[in-house]
Parts: structure tokens; sequence; C-alpha cells
């Protein structure tokens, strides 16, 4: 089912999940993030209760992988 939101991958902190958010709905593509309510309420950044799920639709999987990799690819370059 294409409106199923699987997981594509997983970071340290909000912040950094919000940034790949930010850069996939600027490409057209929906991620919604997940993260354990205690991490979130508390800003913790790291370790399992600091990490964010990033999520996408089903569907949109493989479109979702390649740009990850090119966010990456952009975020090493500069």
């Amino acid at each position: 089912m294409d409106d199923e939101y699987v997981e594509l991958d997983s970071v340290d902190g909000k912040h950094i999940a919000d940034l790949i958010k930010s850069y996939f709905e600027a490409n057209g593509i929906p991620l919604s993030l997940s993260q354990e309510s205690y991490g979130a309420a508390t800003g913790l950044t790291v370790a399992p209760l600091g990490e964010v799920h990033l999520l996408v639709p089903a569907g949109r999987l493989e479109e979702a992988r390649d740009l990850l990799r090119e966010y990456y690819a952009e975020d090493q370059d500069g």
C-alpha cells in the first residue's frame, strides 16, 4: 500500500532530522519523523532515546534512498 510509511533511516537528534525533512520536502518527497517520546521531551540527541526515525511512503522508498544518498554527498561536499 503506497500510503503506508516505512523506515528509511535513523539519525541522532531532531535537529539533524529536521534538516533532512526540509531537504526531502523541497524535493517533493514527504518525510515523517518518529522519536521516543522521552527523548523528544528532554531534547536528547544521542543514544537510543535521541534517535529519530525517518519514515517515507513505501511506494517512494527507492526514490527516498537515492535522495538521502544525494543529501549525504552534498553534506560531505560542504
